[in-house]
């Protein structure tokens, strides 16, 4: 296959790879095992046993907040559960119990009797839960049920994301590094449980992207305005600030075109523009309608106003820190080191973003940024402190529009870039994809052995996920190792560093780079694909590890023999010439092809060890 063919699969590899992991996270993580998501669960129920709304009934937890309460009384509908499918008892993994794992769920008796129950979230907006409804009543428990949700639930958002990956993809991997970072382990999370706001967050990247695209052209296709009014449209009927959202990126759009250049894209696809944007209108009013009729009546004000907006400046940074990571009931943080590679992240694709825009560009960013900031810290002034609370997820849908906006500036003007810049936005893709398997790997070490268990758990483990943590623990490794080859696949990125130095160590470390990085993460790849099929294999014959050389070279043989029938063989020749463009001296080679060797070996060596530890 050539580089060009090579090219195109990058989009395919950004939404198998994300598509992976997100179902890695909805298997593995435990029933129920999200913010609300027991009620949310309880609503779809409602939704399958044709109850839109529900019965209202009434509703008392002492243990909440009167003015949590309160508002709570208003949302509380009482709905039919089929028997076997009342999630009582899963409250045992709550984070009273941070430090133990989720094996109370092991002992659990489901009532097999028709009964109600009361969800707190009886008039949220119907449209997340219509499709789980349809598959969920086919299930004899709950928990099974749970996941069954969470699956239909994530077919849609997968589906959003594809086409997020359509709107944005220019022919380079860096028109997505954007979304790469924009895709958060959290809006990775939300998106694989059951709720709302995952199809909100999903639907606002989407929406957003469509924005983006139609910026970069006064002709856009067809297609182009059929994904915007299905984002929007989704959006605006996924939650109750559905509205809101689509409001504030078609204000996006305009601070980046002008109201002269909406006009001129509309007029030159009439009937598209104008159907997509009508079908966002009725949606509006729909949801605004429904908003009227069933949303609960809460205090708004800033009174007093020093205490109230001092109050929403320390929930800020609670925000940013849930809209990377925090998982469970909000219980389970992230290493404190992986939420600064995140920020450093942002912070960089941010600062290219400024840096290379022009100067209304730059004014759109900063307002952008300054919405960011001000947003969240006047919603919770003014409303959420009044009982209604506030979590990133709320707010996540306006605050991945940063980086997408950041990642689409500095693909526009990417000729502005300087190699060293661009050579560092090559690195974020494998960066952010490890950040992706550490989320999961805490959230999965949590429920098989508690937060205080050994990072090993693979031999300790107190309670199992269907199939068993290998099978999902191999799956998210290869989802994080598909979305870290995009910096490697992709060849229209980076100037190759134009750095002009002499000596040994200068010459190997720093003259043409790009093609030994390359050729040692290819090699790597190949290697470790081995080992990983010959693990699988063994899964699947006996759920053992037999390590033997013999074991060991054969599969990584049959990974090298894959590489080689999909083109492996041209691209490592490529590199080949690459590397040795840039060589000067001829003893500079065997020291290159010394060092890869010692890469792979170090790789075999990390990951037969990192088996033997889990397996013993």
């Amino acid at each position: 296959m050539r580089d060009g063919g090579v090219q195109r699969l990058i989009p395919a590899i950004i939404v198998a790879g994300y598509a992976l992991l997100a179902f890695a996270w909805a298997m593995s993580n435990p029933p129920f095992a999200a913010p609300d998501e027991s009620a949310h669960y309880l609503r779809a129920l409602g939704v399958a046993n044709g109850e839109v709304v529900g019965r209202p009934t009434s509703y008392r937890n002492r243990a909440e907040r009167p003015e949590q309460e309160a508002i709570d009384r208003q949302l509380a509908r009482e709905v039919s559960v089929p028997g076997g499918l009342l999630p009582n008892g899963y409250e045992c993994f709550t984070p009273q119990t941070a430090t133990a794992s989720a094996a109370c769920h092991n002992s659990l008796a489901h009532n097999p009797a028709k009964t109600v129950a009361v969800t707190v979230l009886g008039t949220y907006p119907p449209l997340p839960y219509l499709l789980p409804a349809l598959t969920i009543r086919s299930a004899h428990e709950p928990g099974t049920a749970n996941r069954i949700g969470r699956i239909t639930e994530l077919s849609v958002r997968v589906g959003l994301l594809a086409a997020a990956v359509w709107l944005l993809w220019s022919g380079s991997a860096l028109s997505l590094l954007g979304l790469v970072l924009a895709l958060t382990p959290m809006v990775i999370f939300t998106a694989a449980s059951m709720g709302g706001s995952g199809l909100e967050i999903m639907s606002a990247i989407c929406f957003a992207a469509a924005m983006l695209r139609l910026a970069r052209s006064e002709q856009p296709a067809p297609a182009v305005w059929a994904l915007t009014g299905a984002g929007g449209v989704t959006l605006t009927l996924s939650r109750s600030l559905g509205p809101a959202w689509v409001v504030l990126d078609l204000a996006l759009l305009i601070a980046l075109v002008g109201w002269r250049g909406l006009g001129t894209r509309m007029l030159t696809r009439p009937l598209a523009s104008g159907l997509a944007l009508a079908s966002i209108t009725v949606a509006a009013l729909i949801s605004l309608v429904w908003a009227a009729v069933y949303a609960p009546t809460v205090s708004i004000g800033f009174g007093p106003l020093r205490e109230s907006l001092s109050a929403g400046g320390r929930q800020f940074g609670q925000v940013l820190k849930e809209s990377v990571g925090v998982f469970g009931y909000l219980d389970l943080n992230l290493p404190t080191g992986a939420y600064a590679v995140w920020a450093a992240m942002t912070l960089a694709l941010l600062a290219s973003g400024l840096i290379v825009a022009g100067r209304r560009e730059r004014m759109v960013v900063l307002a952008a940024v300054g919405t960011a900031i001000a947003l969240p810290v006047l919603y919770y002034a003014a409303v959420a402190r009044h009982g209604i609370g506030l979590q990133a997820r709320h707010m996540l849908p306006m605050l991945v529009v940063l980086p997408l906006l950041a990642g689409e500036l500095t693909r526009h003007h990417r000729a502005r870039l300087s190699s060293r810049a661009a050579t560092v936005l090559r690195c974020l893709p494998p960066a952010a994809a490890a950040v992706q398997l550490l989320a999961w790997y805490v959230n999965a070490r949590r429920a098989a052995v508690g937060s205080a268990g050994p990072w090993a758990f693979l031999g300790h483990a107190q309670s199992q996920p269907p199939a068993g943590w290998e099978l999902w623990l191999i799956q998210a490794t290869l989802a994080t190792v598909l979305l870290g080859a995009v910096a490697l696949l992709d060849r229209d990125g980076a100037p190759a560093p134009s750095w002009r130095t002499n000596g040994l160590p200068a010459a190997f470390v720093c003259r043409r780079m790009k093609g030994a990085m390359a050729l040692v993460v290819y090699l790597g790849l190949l290697g470790g694909g081995g080992v990983l099929l010959f693990a699988v294999t063994a899964v699947i014959l006996d759920g053992r590890y037999p390590l033997s050389g013999l074991g060991v070279g054969t599969c990584a043989l049959i990974g090298m023999a894959i590489g080689h029938f999909s083109g492996g063989s041209s691209r490592l020749h490529v590199l080949r010439q690459d590397l040795r463009a840039g060589l000067r001296e001829p003893w500079e080679l065997p020291l290159v092809v010394l060092a890869c060797s010692g890469a792979v070996f170090a790789a075999f060596v990390v990951i037969a060890a990192a088996i033997l530890v889990f397996t013993r």
